[in-house]
């Protein structure tokens, strides 16, 4: 990636461009962050991505003691009495509620001692879930972060042309001038101050759409921020310290990209999670164990205590549910298998973006270095060409072509340098580094 100085060169000439007071100007970083703090699609993943953790907690806490208390009144129209009748003997007791009413309370704690896999598997899936959310929070950060960017350089490439727009219609006004004092003293002839006429006006019209397309860069760029959509903002020029890349081979570059990439690692961490719910699915075709403890109270006048107390072990296993586990166990693995193939596809075209963006930042570094001197050969050729105009020596014609080989030499170097910046900009996004 290219030579230090080249780097440098596009920073002062974006910075030429723009000569703006840093105390009044909008940074780029500053962008960022209102951009991050206040875009709804952003807030929608982050709570996403909540909700995950949330699930995360939930599936931990399966495997933890679980405490139930509960509490009961009954009032009877006539309470029952224990009645026991033999050949022997007949015995009747009091009435069992006193009042014809009683109360009931209970607490209950049970604690799984085996699940069959069923809650580790439900911890590995929640775990990975989470994830995935947290790697699609990082992707949608880094493409708000990347869509930022490019309103923000596109309010500078519409400012510069706007600028340069005024720039065309000012020599152009500038030369028509000339041409109407020497048509008036007949050192010209009247076509030369038609053509000019018709010249100044095109350049007038450029003039109208560049302020409109300044303008819709602008609300774009608003919009993204969540600012008012004609809010104007004078921006600083984007810093090296952005722009800077290393001079890092295309294998390294698309190694990074593979490891820090949040498509990648969102689409790894869905595959291991629902690997772990199929798991967690085929565990519940095995039996589950559970100690339980428990503490009663019933209100009564027979029995010799109202208070009971116990401990048990309970085992429970599904020993046919026509195949609903093993299926849903079955369907899972294959979407994970699926998911861990789209993965695979998407890391070739991660590859292709990084391959991509570099051969955009060598292009745009190689325009850069052919429009360094057109700007200068440009004013050269139209100071000499107004001169000459000057004494008859050239048409009029080939002093509107002076003026529009300048304005498009100037064109060509500011777009070179935004070129530039973008293309480094959407390198750092290609290798999960934006």
């Amino acid at each position: 990636m290219h030579h230090s100085s080249s780097r440098v060169w596009l920073w002062l000439a974006v910075a030429g461009f723009f000569p703006v007071g840093l105390n009044a100007a909008e940074s780029l970083s500053q962008a960022w962050s209102k951009a991050l703090a206040t875009d709804a699609g952003l807030a929608a993943v982050s709570l996403d991505t909540e909700a995950a953790r949330a699930g995360e907690r939930v599936a931990r806490a399966a495997r933890l003691p679980q405490i139930e208390v509960g509490a009961s009144y009954t009032k009877m129209a006539d309470a029952p009495a224990l009645s026991i009748v033999t050949p022997e003997f007949a015995f009747v007791s009091p009435r069992i509620f006193d009042g014809d009413d009683f109360v009931m309370r209970n607490a209950q704690l049970s604690l799984p001692i085996f699940a069959g896999g069923s809650l580790s598997s439900g911890v590995k899936a929640a775990g990975a879930a989470r994830e995935a959310a947290e790697a699609d929070e990082r992707r949608a950060r880094a493409d708000l972060k990347l869509a930022v960017a490019e309103s923000y350089l596109g309010v500078l490439r519409s400012q510069r042309a706007l600028r340069a727009a005024e720039a065309s219609v000012v020599a152009l006004e500038a030369h028509l001038r000339d041409v109407t004092a020497m048509v008036e003293v007949q050192a010209r002839a009247n076509t030369d101050l038609l053509a000019s006429r018709v010249a100044a006006s095109g350049a007038k019209q450029q003039l109208a759409r560049a302020r409109l397309g300044f303008a819709t860069a602008l609300g774009h760029y608003n919009r993204h921020l969540g600012e008012p959509l004609d809010r104007v903002v004078e921006l600083e020029a984007v810093p090296p310290a952005i722009l800077e890349a290393t001079d890092t081979t295309l294998a390294t570059l698309q190694e990074r990209a593979v490891r820090q990439r949040g498509e990648l690692g969102g689409l790894s961490a869905r595959a291991d999670s629902l690997q772990a719910a199929s798991r967690a699915e085929f565990g519940k075709m095995l039996p589950t164990i559970a100690l339980t403890a428990s503490y009663q109270q019933l209100e009564n006048t027979v029995l010799d205590r109202e208070e009971f107390t116990m401990v048990g072990v309970g085992l429970r296993w599904a020993l046919f549910d026509g195949g609903q586990a093993r299926h849903r166990a079955a369907a899972l693995r294959r979407s994970s298998e699926s998911i861990r193939q789209r993965r695979n596809e998407l890391e070739s075209i991660v590859r292709l973006e990084v391959q991509q963006a570099q051969l955009g930042i060598e292009a745009a570094d190689a325009r850069v270095a052919l429009t360094r001197d057109a700007i200068a050969e440009a004013n050269e050729n139209l100071r000499i060409t107004r001169e000459l105009y000057t004494e008859s020596l050239v048409t009029n014609t080939q002093v509107l072509e002076a003026i529009a080989l300048q304005t498009a030499a100037e064109g060509h170097a500011a777009d070179a340098v935004f070129d530039a910046s973008i293309a480094r900009l959407r390198l750092l996004k290609a290798i999960g580094e934006l």
